[in-house]
């Protein structure tokens, strides 16, 4: 029985030992992709905004009417 607990603790420990190496070739290869489609977005144009930015109305002289102003 002893040999069989080792050879399950081998298998067990190359399985998480395979996972792990794949996570890591999933992850980079997803972040590659992802770079990617970045910079073709940028490219493109990115956020840029199909119409003029809106610039804010001039603030009045003053916000007291003349009238009262005397």
């Amino acid at each position: 029985m002893h040999r069989l607990g080792l050879l399950a603790l081998s298998f067990g420990a190359t399985a998480a030992v395979a996972f792990m190496a794949g996570r890591k070739r999933r992850r980079r290869d997803e972040r590659r992709t992802l770079k990617q489609e970045v910079q073709k977005w940028e490219g493109e144009g990115g956020n840029v905004p199909q119409v003029p930015t809106v610039r804010p109305a001039p603030a009045p002289a003053s916000s007291v009417p003349p009238e009262l102003s005397t």
